[in-house]
């Protein structure tokens, strides 16, 4: 996940992403590469965040460490919830004080329901 600068340019740091299946271990990694970058010159007005790599759940194997199998567990929860219920009714928490400034502004921000 190298983190890029609104013209484009890379702050040049990168960071491994071990065989996950949850986003809160994903989120976790980004805070460690978000502690890592350089100072910025002037305020930060946005964050481009590229995964590369990703893999269907079926062709990678279950995690061996029981707390990773916890985190999937949670996560599969959260995304039966919203399903059921409709998109962004359950998420991590940190997203609860930036939601409604980010609402539409992002790519992912909201999840389509089937119907649409």
């Amino acid at each position: 996940m190298p983190p890029r600068d609104e013209r484009g340019g890379r702050d040049g740091d990168e960071i491994g992403v071990p065989r996950i299946h949850d986003t809160a271990t994903l989120l976790h990694q980004f805070i460690k590469l978000w502690e890592r970058r350089r100072p910025a010159v002037r305020a930060i007005k946005k964050v481009d965040v590229v995964v590369g790599g990703l893999k269907p759940a079926t062709e990678v194997s279950r995690p061996l460490i029981e707390e990773f199998d916890k985190l999937a567990r949670a996560s599969k929860a959260v995304d039966a919830i919203n399903l059921r219920w409709g998109a962004a009714k359950v998420y991590f928490a940190p997203m609860h004080i930036c939601r409604q400034a980010m609402e539409n502004k992002i790519a992912f921000g909201r999840m389509r329901d089937a119907s649409d």
